[in-house]
């Protein structure tokens, strides 16, 4: 007993010495890391966390962007990592930028442990699995390089779906509780896709290909069981994932989303060359367009290409481990000069932008590989594959060379700076986003000033008014009177959404030319006008889909216990 106690204790504490060390050039930096997004984490840390306090559960509209004029931000903006930074944020002398390295730090563990637990799932060394997961070459270029935090928290949340898959595929066999399996499927599945659009994109066919091995290569008495007990896992997890990729979907045709995909963004000009993949080169500059001489690193990791192809090859019978061979080599080729027409021809690809961002999916890919190993390894050498990581990390020590990137500046000098961008937004044009891709499309921005210390609401004669004690830029209240209809103009840009009232009646209401909010106010003494972004229409479809999607999830945990609880029923047979 004892010695199992320390086992445990040692396992736990290499596993965090593993994140710890993934963590560990914060310190060397002595302050915020010089990436590529530079301030802009912090920045909409900061003001997601005001809107949250302000009351909005989903904040979605920041009203002091796109020159005080509002921004639909998180309407597109993927929103989960704000939530664990905003999170962070209100801990005592957490400032946003802090918050914004903790929440990163925070993901690093989360996916450690995801890979952690796969590794089990699989009869390999936990540790061996966080190892080679959190070495991953792009893990440490979303870190240190480009700075797209929403990226590396996606990338690093890919193990947990097939965790979940794997898990559920074992309670069938055993007889566990298979509710909790699928609705954890689902709460991973979800919080991936609200994580990250773009990897996303690409995870969702990935994991329903390996779920689809998972199913065929299981006994022929839960082969049925599993796939309609994942495919409620998946559709619940659509379900509640709705409210973040609906509403993308549905008013992308309403802003200018077609900047994010031209000129330098246009996905066929970004392939990787193939000596790129295996390179030990490290630089933090950006990617070229056109041209195989990029800035920074893309690379697969040689030392993890090497454990992925003696995985494949160990496992070569297991149909999960062959799916998983094709998927990887599928996501290579995708990336390489040679599958250009793919990127041009296929609309929902050319939203990934850039297709090295695969190599957040193959990391997944080749952690599962290279877990393929424990089919070679016997009980007692399977306890010494923990080595293979000590190679692995003298392999990577190039990985160091991100202690070369500067520092922005320290910490008390990059929280000034947030607090100064956030207090300086009115009076600049700032979105936060690289074109401006989430502008009104029918808004013309080139008729306004800025706002700066404009009012938010601008009544015309006969009508007059004054702001409440309580009104702000994310709920204006306003007292007005006026013996006739008068109009209003809101200093915010018109998007759907917005709901305007007065006395506690919704108003219709319209754009102005060069974009604003205008609305008609009908007469009154004493009128109390109250407008808010309320967030996207059709929220009761997706309540309504989330509804049926658990509905089905408790009809299908009922008829199980039913089964179960039949006389003679027995439990299945464990799958060879």
């Amino acid at each position: 007993m004892r010695t199992s106690r320390l086992k445990t204790v040692a396992t736990g504490l290499g596993l965090v010495g593993l994140v710890v060390g993934v963590c560990l050039p914060l310190l060397h930096f002595g302050g915020y890391p010089g990436t590529h997004d530079l301030l802009r984490y912090p920045v909409l840390v900061k003001l997601f966390g005001q809107a949250l306090a302000e009351g909005f559960v989903y904040p979605r509209w920041l009203p002091d962007l796109a020159g005080g004029y509002g921004y639909p931000t998180f309407v597109f903006y993927q929103p989960v990592f704000f939530y664990l930074a905003a999170a962070w944020d209100l801990l005592p002398g957490v400032g946003p930028a802090l918050a914004t390295l903790l929440a990163a730090g925070s993901f690093v563990g989360i996916g450690g442990l995801g890979a952690f637990c796969l590794a089990r799932q699989l009869r390999m060394p936990g540790l061996f699995g966080a190892g080679v997961f959190l070495l991953t070459p792009y893990l440490y270029v979303n870190f240190y390089v480009r700075g797209d935090f929403s990226e590396l928290a996606a990338m690093l949340l890919t193990p947990w779906p097939v965790c979940a898959a794997l898990l559920l595929r074992k309670r069938l066999e055993s007889g566990g509780r298979l509710w909790t399996a699928s609705l954890g499927l689902a709460a991973a599945l979800a919080l991936l896709t609200a994580a990250h659009p773009a990897v996303a994109l690409v995870y969702w066919p990935v994991f329903g290909l390996l779920s689809l091995s998972l199913v065929l290569e299981a006994s022929r008495a839960v082969r049925r069981q599993l796939a309609v007990w994942g495919a409620i896992g998946m559709l619940l997890g659509l379900a509640l994932s709705s409210f973040y990729w609906a509403p993308v979907h549905g008013l992308s045709s309403e802003v200018r989303l077609d900047k994010a995909t031209q000129g330098n963004y246009r996905a066929e000009q970004h392939h990787v060359q193939p000596w790129q993949l295996v390179s030990r080169q490290w630089r933090f500059g950006y990617s070229i367009p056109s041209s195989d001489q990029d800035g920074i690193s893309f690379q697969l990791g040689a030392f993890h290409l090497v454990l992925a192809l003696a995985g494949l090859w160990s496992a070569r019978k297991r149909l999960v481990f062959r799916f998983g061979g094709v998927l990887y080599g599928a996501l290579i080729l995708l990336m390489l000069p040679l599958a250009s027409w793919v990127w041009r021809s296929g609309e929902w690809l050319r939203l990934v932008q850039f297709p090295w961002r695969l190599l957040a999916v193959c990391a997944l890919l080749q952690l599962l590989l290279a877990l393929g190993l424990g089919e070679a390894l016997r009980e007692r050498w399977r306890k010494w594959a923990p080595l293979l990581l000590v190679v692995g990390l003298g392999w990577h020590a190039n990985q160091l060379q991100v202690l070369d990137h500067p520092a922005l500046a320290d910490m008390p000098t990059v929280e000034a700076l947030v607090e100064e961008d956030c207090a300086g937004l009115p009076d600049g044009v700032k979105t936060l986003a690289w074109v401006g891709e989430f502008l009104p499309r029918d808004a013309r921005p080139e008729l306004l000033n800025v706002r700066g210390t404009s009012p938010l609401l601008e009544i015309s004669a006969p009508g007059r008014g004054q702001p409440a004690a309580d009104s702000n830029p994310y709920c204006i209240q306003w007292t007005y009177s006026s013996p006739d209809s008068c109009s209003a103009v809101l200093n915010q840009y018109a998007f759907p959404g917005w709901r305007v009232e007065v006395d506690g009646r919704e108003q219709v209401w319209g754009m102005t030319a060069e974009g604003r909010l205008q609305v008609t106010l009908p007469p009154a003494e004493a009128g109390q006008l109250r407008a808010y972004y309320a967030g996207p229409p059709g929220v009761a479809w997706k309540l309504v889909f989330v509804g049926l999607a658990l509905a089905l999830l408790v009809c299908a945990a009922c008829w199980h216990a039913r089964q179960k609880a039949r006389p003679g029923s027995g439990q299945p047979q464990s799958a060879g």
